[in-house]
């Protein structure tokens, strides 16, 4: 909805709302501009208002840094990233799901055991409300700075194509802890912003079995194989960091164009996510 220009107003700080009077903000304002749009929720025992002003898109800084950056998402470490420089960063995500789950689960038998509409059970709805609230606000938090990081860093991002429901069907809560389809809409979304671009590699480009060294392909390597050697130049291999180094190569433009392995392309769309797939899904 449109309020119009300068019907909602930030005096000294405070947001003023018709009908309700001045509202002391938890954050300033980064643009002082007249606002054009504000939506006010509610979430949790906490009042959120988004404030839209009106400023033209050339005032937003879209900048990025130069070079390619390859990205090997997976399980036990959320992100790889490879460097232009040849830097290699492993980011792990909070997984807050996870480490709540044993109070979560406190909270929920609390409000089972309560009689319904009464006032501890409504007590104990809002600490479940909350607990939720604060699980999905960590979660937010860590996707935005790591993909603002990412997008403001390099031109060029390259990360493989992933089947999300395939990880989904595979490793279902694990999967929604870390969000990874969430993430790739952040990166794509704000490197337009930036002036970036985002490169996604065929799901059956082989990162994994590649040896970045010589090119040599490994074979097939169970996920339990997390350090591989080369038989052709004897290079000893963390399964990460080479698949990011692979992905960053990978395509034209790259550092080392990698060619992709027909052999390991499936006879059918149907084998995606199944258990012929669960190295390419898991890299």
């Amino acid at each position: 909805m449109d309020n119009g220009v300068d019907t909602v107003k930030v005096i000294n700080g405070r947001l003023a709302l018709h009908r309700i009077g001045n509202v002391r903000m938890k954050e300033s304002l980064r643009w002082e501009r007249p606002i054009r749009e504000c939506r006010i929720r509610e979430k949790a025992g906490r009042w959120y208002a988004s404030i839209r002003p009106d400023i033209d898109a050339a005032e937003y800084p879209h900048r990025c840094g130069q070079g390619i950056l390859g990205i090997d998402l997976g399980l036990k470490t959320f992100a790889t990233i490879a460097y232009p420089d040849g830097t290699i960063e492993k980011v792990d995500a909070p997984e807050p799901f996870k480490r709540s789950l044993r109070a979560l689960r406190r909270a929920q038998r609390r409000l089972f055991r309560r009689k319904k509409v009464g006032k501890n059970w409504l007590k104990a709805k809002q600490d479940v409300a909350r607990r939720h609230r604060r699980m999905t606000d960590t979660r937010k938090d860590f996707l935005h700075q790591l993909s603002r990081k990412l997008t403001a860093h390099v031109e060029v991002i390259q990360v493989e194509s992933l089947i999300i429901k395939g990880w989904q069907r595979m490793w279902g809560r694990k999967t929604s802890d870390l969000a990874p389809g969430e993430f790739l809409r952040q990166l794509e979304y704000k490197a337009t912003w930036r002036g970036g671009q985002i490169v996604k590699a065929d799901w059956h480009f082989p990162s994994s079995q590649l040896c970045h060294e010589c090119g040599e392909k490994a074979g097939r390597l169970d996920l339990s194989v997390r350090r591989w050697t080369c038989v052709s130049c004897g290079s000893i291999h963390d399964r990460d960091p080479n698949a990011a180094l692979n992905i960053r190569d990978y395509g034209p433009g790259a550092p080392r164009s990698l060619p992709v392995d027909d052999t390991l392309r499936p006879a059918t769309p149907a084998a995606v996510g199944g258990s012929r797939n669960t190295a390419d899904l898991a890299d």
